[in-house]
């Protein structure tokens, strides 16, 4: 989604940043950002991992913000930031795209509420806050092959086969 160019010197490469970014040239980026149009328009619950905003990053800022501030939802909407450098972050390039917001933030993706609530969010959410009664945190396994965290994957999502569904019709 980032444009960048290089200037390559003797012994390194300067990265420069680019002020105007086409996101409607290419079809394939064109359709990724309006899916994030709907989502960000329509989210309960968001989380955003290793996003710093740039600055320099104007119109993908300019649209996140404005869908966050027009959505609906916003003021029961939480969001959540999941960044090296959180606290540093929200107190800079992401103050505009977390203000008037319910938000946290984590370090790591072991506190956040994706990793404890996995696909249900939402819904822990709600338990929490709305009826005042938390869900307990589901356990992702611990394992460091593939295949087991694909089986749990898949027996998880056989118990919620309406997931596979999230979105508008036109996202098919």
């Amino acid at each position: 989604m980032y444009t960048l160019r290089f200037r390559v010197g003797a012994d390194k490469a300067t990265l420069f940043p680019v002020s105007s970014k086409d996101y409607t040239a290419d079809p394939v980026i064109s359709e990724a950002w309006s899916h994030l149009d709907w989502y960000l328009d329509n989210a309960y619950f968001l989380t955003i991992f290793g996003y710093s905003a740039p600055i320099t990053d104007v119109e993908a800022r300019t649209r996140i913000v404005s869908r966050i501030g027009s959505n609906s939802m916003k003021n029961l909407m939480q969001l959540e930031i999941v960044d090296v450098a959180a606290n540093d972050l929200l107190n800079g390039n992401l103050k505009g795209i977390v203000d008037g917001t319910h938000f946290g933030s984590s370090t790591t993706i072991d506190h956040s509420w994706l990793k404890r609530h996995p696909r249900l969010t939402c819904e822990a959410l709600w338990e929490a806050t709305m009826i005042l009664n938390p869900i307990k945190p589901i356990e992702l396994p611990k394992t460091n092959i593939l295949t087991e965290l694909q089986q749990w994957v898949t027996e998880f999502d056989a118990c919620f086969p309406k997931f596979n569904d999230e979105g508008p019709e036109w996202m098919g």
